[in-house]
């Protein structure tokens, strides 16, 4: 939590934890997000969450076929990407180098504008 630059942190599972986080373990993992639900509950309102379709997934493939090799694409943020192109909505995000070589994905800054 220290290095992101997110206005909005919450630590889970801080007894769970031992405020270290799961360390890559998933069942700590879970019961970390357990123990925090409510607090990630209260952070995700009014927040959409879309599912996984096949035309996102289709997508998704794509952008790997044409961007992994060349640009280093990996399926978390090709799923991100399609996920966009899939509802045709802009990303919002600080870390343009990931995305900003996707053909008709728009970029645009969390604080507001075109990064």
């Amino acid at each position: 939590l220290i290095y992101t630059t997110a206005k909005k942190k919450i630590l889970i599972g801080k007894d769970v934890t031992k405020g270290l986080g799961a360390g890559s373990q998933p069942r700590l993992g879970e019961e970390a997000a357990k123990e925090s639900e409510h607090e990630i509950k209260k952070a995700l309102e009014g927040i959409h969450v879309f599912s996984l379709t096949e035309d996102i997934t289709s997508i998704a493939i794509s952008l790997i076929e044409k961007y992994s090799k060349g640009y280093g694409l990996k399926i978390p943020d090709a799923l991100i990407a399609s996920t966009c192109l899939s509802h045709k909505i802009p990303l919002f995000t600080y870390n343009r180098k990931d995305f900003v070589f996707i053909e008709d994905l728009k970029l645009l800054n969390p604080e507001g504008g075109m990064p």
